[in-house]
């Protein structure tokens, strides 16, 4: 199946483009499973596997899989399904403890700035241009 996609095209000249053919098909959980078998990831659970994919990707999933391999494409003996699959879960939860970390900081700044500026300018301070550096853009709504 071929499926036309417009692209820009930097042959083209400015605002040129033309369709590209993408013919990569459609594959099923099982077909995607299969590319990563057959370099090398052991997979024991194969309708585990193919359901962590209905849910993560394929792609994505193999971004974590770069790691696994000792040359593109062939997976480091005994490679297992789960333990890339342990690494995606410990980066989704780094990820989420660094998100909210993150959430904390910001609210505690702002926090800090707003008291900091109430205080010196009144709870009405920031309707008064000239609390404002003169550089910074500050109009009356």
């Amino acid at each position: 199946m071929r499926i036309h996609s417009p692209l820009p095209d930097s042959n083209l000249g400015s605002g040129g483009s033309h369709l590209l053919a993408y013919v990569k098909p459609w594959l099923s959980w099982s077909d995607q499973l299969l590319p990563l078998i057959n370099r090398g990831l052991v997979v024991k659970d194969r309708a585990a596997a193919m359901e962590f994919l209905s849910h993560v990707n394929y792609y994505r999933f193999s971004g974590y899989c770069l790691a696994f391999e000792r040359t593109r494409h062939e997976f480091m003996p005994h490679t297992t399904f789960e333990q890339v699959r342990k690494s995606y879960d410990f980066d989704r939860a780094l990820r989420d403890l660094v998100t909210e970390a993150l959430a904390m900081i910001e609210v505690d700044v702002r926090t800090t700035i707003s008291h900091y500026f109430g205080k010196r300018h009144g709870a009405f301070g920031h309707i008064d241009p000239t609390n404002f550096f003169a550089s910074a853009p500050h109009k009356q709504a």
